[in-house]
């Protein structure tokens, strides 16, 4: 044992910390020789941790972000949230040019496109500085403040100011409608335009402020001309196009079906499109002030879109836009397998793309396989949610959707989809889910959908009796969900809202008794 007051165990302690002063010391200053003319290597850190967690390192001429458009004009459109740098694209540069060269993929190009062609009809603002006879109106909107032909804008005039009742304080003037105008020709300086109407009583005059019309730009879309010598999905390519342009809440879309039946009526083959030949002929098929046509081709291994707006007014072009995709969808899908070729065909009655998807008919035949992809019509709401069960009786598999507030049934007709029945509730805040199942043991599946209204839970069931649906049970306060297992048949689960949160702890079993 050693004594803490020693002299021998103090003179051993005070050389311990000596000796590893001495150590210390030593480690701190050791320098690694480097010649004066070795510039230090940067990043060595980042590389270090980028090499811990399995990341590659970035070539900086890769990495560097790529200016997709340039910068939006005063007044132009610009989509929430996009940028004109898209950092998340790495575009490899082209050592024969100096500009990189943007591929998109297909819905990408044509969301890329539809910004463009939002940004043809700005939220701009300009007066009226001179008045002729005839309707003739002289206004200062110009060549640079993005206004095109062809474009109506809204007349108002301004009013008295209104102020704050506390403070004073002015918040803005009241605006008094006057009337529409249409803009003729745009020149360097001003734009001339025409008295479409006026409001009862009013007289459109000098000092009267413009703006371009809150109304949606009526258009009319043709269908994509293939100029390839792929068998492109020409009507899943146009009626994403027309999707893209209904999602802005700024144009108005002719009915594509429509326009397609005009066409085959007047004998027009938009395959061979010709503006001198077909806009007026056009025209008479559509109620619309312009027309845009996209068409597809070749062009170095890559497709281009290429696509124009024409004011159907004048048959000018007002507009022109391409985009360089990667590749767009076919008609089917060609599936290589060795050799080349189609994949061998699958046995009667199921799909070459998933065996265990079965095919029936009305009758329980079975459908003779199609090659490529199946695919169904087009929803133009957002789905909210699906199910899959016999709602009528009929002993074969309906189709349950649900959007925000409407609900629809659909059964297989052929290669169509057939609408059976739409349910919408008008003061319904959003419905949330959706089950079908037989659980009041009836022989028909009954349509369990959980439904808020307010703050408060108004769930419903609807079930299809005799070829007519009706429902079963209405308001009620529970979140449904059926559950299904291999072992059991299905079973009704609910659950109430919480006074806190938003669902309650507890979860309770259901079953049907005395008709509720």
């Amino acid at each position: 044992m050693f004594d803490i007051h020693s002299k021998y165990y103090r003179s051993f302690f005070i050389a311990f910390l000596l000796l590893a002063f001495i150590l210390v010391g030593c480690f701190s200053t050791k320098k690694t020789e480097r010649p004066e003319t070795e510039k230090p290597k940067t990043g060595t850190v980042k590389s270090f941790f980028n090499k811990l967690e399995g990341k590659q390192e970035i070539p900086p001429e890769v990495a560097k972000p790529v200016t997709l458009a340039p910068s939006t004009k005063k007044g132009a459109f610009q989509s929430p949230g996009s940028s004109p740098v898209a950092s998340n694209l790495l575009v490899k540069k082209d050592a024969k040019s100096a500009s990189p060269e943007t591929v998109l993929n297909y819905s990408e190009a044509l969301g890329n496109l539809t910004d463009k062609f939002v940004s043809l009809f700005p939220s701009i603002e300009g007066v009226i500085v001179s008045l002729r006879n005839k309707g003739d109106v002289f206004i200062d909107l110009k060549n640079e403040d993005d206004i095109r032909s062809a474009t109506k804008l809204k007349v108002f005039r301004l009013g008295k100011e209104f102020k704050h009742p506390l403070s004073g304080e002015v918040l803005g003037r009241f605006e008094e409608e006057i009337g529409l105008i249409e803009t003729t020709e745009v020149m360097e300086s001003y734009s001339k335009a025409k008295v479409v109407s006026e409001a009862p009583g009013k007289n459109i005059r000098v000092g009267d402020k413009v703006r371009i019309t809150s109304t949606r730009i009526k258009i009319a879309v043709l269908p994509f001309i293939n100029k390839t010598k792929e068998d492109l999905d020409i009507d899943m390519i146009t009626t994403e196009m027309i999707n893209s342009l209904s999602h802005t809440k700024r144009f108005n879309i002719f009915d594509n079906d429509k326009f397609q039946v005009g066409l085959l009526e007047a004998d027009i083959n938009y395959k061979e499109f010709s503006p001198e030949r077909d806009l007026r002929r056009i025209k008479r098929i559509v109620n619309t002030d312009y027309l845009l046509v996209n068409s597809v081709r070749n062009l170095k291994g890559k497709q281009v879109i290429d696509s124009n707006i024409f004011v159907l007014k004048d048959n000018s072009t007002i507009y022109t836009a391409k985009a360089i995709v990667k590749k767009l969808p076919s008609r089917a899908a060609r599936y290589a397998v060795a050799g080349g070729g189609y994949p061998p065909v699958p046995q009667k009655g199921r799909s070459s793309v998933n065996p265990r998807f079965v095919l029936q008919d009305r009758s329980g035949g079975f459908l003779k396989p199609q090659q490529g992809l199946w695919k169904s019509r087009v929803f133009d709401e957002e789905i909210r949610n699906i199910s899959i069960g016999d709602v009528n009786g009929d002993g074969l598999k309906e189709l349950v959707v649900i959007f925000k507030n409407k609900v629809e049934i659909y059964q297989s007709s052929g290669t169509k989809l057939q609408k059976l029945y739409t349910y919408r509730d008008k003061k319904s805040d959003g419905f949330i889910s959706v089950d079908v199942a037989d659980i009041n043991k009836n022989g028909v599946d009954e349509i369990y959908i959980s439904n808020l209204r307010g703050e408060f839970l108004r769930s419903f069931v609807i079930e299809g009796k005799g070829g007519r649906f009706k429902k079963i049970a209405d308001n009620v306060p529970l979140f449904f969900r059926v559950m299904r297992s291999h072992s059991k048949e299905p079973y009704l689960v609910a659950q109430p809202m919480g006074q806190t949160y938003l669902f309650s702890k507890f979860m309770y079993h259901y079953s049907w008794g005395g008709g509720s």
